[in-house]
């Protein structure tokens, strides 16, 4: 039995953390014992890991003043529990991961890197600046994990030099069982009759391109009205009141649903007609695989691996223009009910297929057994 402690930013609901849980959900017992140390307080997905009955610890680095009593903290943990691999998730976590490998070097450190690494205009400059200063560490873990090919070339056209690397996609859990319960419930309760369901789910941010989901929403909007769009993420809620003068000066508030942060993602996705990804970067999206496993068509935009996951089930939007957009929305809009299911199914089909939980467990297993056995 090998323990692996997990280091994360939070435990907040997104793409990195539904990945670390959905392993370590999957892995435990089975030859690995997995611990998860938190930078920061409790998330939405704090009660899914306690579940787990793993070992969660914080480690609230809230700020500068905090740090150095927390790094300290961190390497009285890592004495006591003395695990042969670390892994870290996420950017930040990859600098609290090189810093335990510096101090106890005899560990074996895994970056797992989960988003490309575009320009300062999307990434922005501080995230810009701990990306590149962290690949002047690149050689520090023994390796590096993407979950995407676009990301991992990305980074080392950016400067890392990975002394191993490798390309692990995410992976999505195969249920068979679609509860049209939920689904009667959630269309009853949103007062959706006949209307036509486009969703986006991810943060209110110019990097997963919200602006242009809603400038191609008042595009169909102008020219097609029984369609609805559903928001689904931190801070898309009424309770935003930016992002209402927004829906407002294009006419979609009466025809949107905002349903901010939600816990299980899964069941509100099983609704939409189409899952829209508006991104301007992307490494491998989880939305993208979710609404796949669950049968709905997706259009997206040609970021990341994008194209790659989808293949020919599916539609890629080659640019990020709102009319271009539009126009992969309307061809799933005017295609049959059947046709679309059929869409869907070839969908579920290629998940199945090529991005079960089962086979991205077996791969990670079989790396860290691999780095664990290999000679100093």
């Amino acid at each position: 039995m090998i323990k692996i402690v997990h280091i994360i930013n939070s435990l907040d609901q997104g793409g990195a953390e539904m990945m670390l849980y959905k392993f370590i959900k999957n892995s435990e017992g089975k030859k690995i014992k997995n611990v998860v140390f938190c930078l920061k307080k409790n998330g939405l997905m704090s009660h899914d890991f306690k579940k787990l009955k793993i070992k969660v610890v914080h480690i609230k680095i809230n700020n500068l003043l905090n740090l150095l009593k927390s790094i300290n903290n961190t390497f009285k943990l890592i004495s006591e529990l003395q695990p042969p691999i670390v892994m870290s998730w996420l950017h930040v976590s990859d600098l609290i991961g090189t810093l335990i490998k510096i101090r106890f070097p005899n560990i074996k450190l895994i970056w797992n890197l989960r988003c490309s690494a575009p320009e300062i205009r999307i990434l922005g400059l501080r995230n810009w600046l701990l990306v590149k200063f962290l690949s002047f560490f690149s050689k520090v873990p023994d390796c590096i994990i993407a979950n995407s090919r676009h990301g991992l070339e990305s980074h080392m056209k950016i400067g890392y030099k990975p002394l191993r690397k490798k390309v692990i996609h995410n992976g999505f859990e195969i249920q068979n069982v679609i509860n049209l319960n939920d689904n009667r419930n959630f269309r009853r309760f949103h007062n959706i009759k006949n209307e036509f369901l486009i969703g986006y789910i991810g943060k209110k941010s110019k990097i997963k391109g919200i602006d242009l989901f809603i400038r191609s929403a008042k595009i169909i909007n102008q020219k097609i009205k029984n369609i609805k769009f559903v928001f689904v993420g931190k801070d898309l809620s009424l309770e935003n009141k930016c992002l209402l003068n927004s829906l407002r000066k294009g006419n979609l508030l009466a025809s949107s649903i905002l349903l901010g942060e939600v816990k299980h993602a899964k069941k509100i996705i099983n609704n939409f007609d189409l899952l829209a990804l508006t991104s301007r970067s992307e490494g491998f999206p989880n939305v993208l695989g979710e609404a796949m496993n669950s049968s709905v068509p997706c259009v997206a935009t040609n970021v990341g691996d994008c194209k790659q996951i989808i293949g020919c089930t599916g539609i890629i939007v080659n640019t990020l223009e709102p009319k271009d957009i539009v126009e992969g929305w309307k061809k799933i809009y005017f295609m049959s009910p059947k046709k679309r299911k059929d869409l869907g199914k070839k969908g579920r089909d290629r998940i199945v297929k090529n991005f079960s939980m089962n086979m991205v467990v077996n791969d990670y297993i079989n790396l860290i057994y691999e780095i664990i056995n290999e000679k100093k």
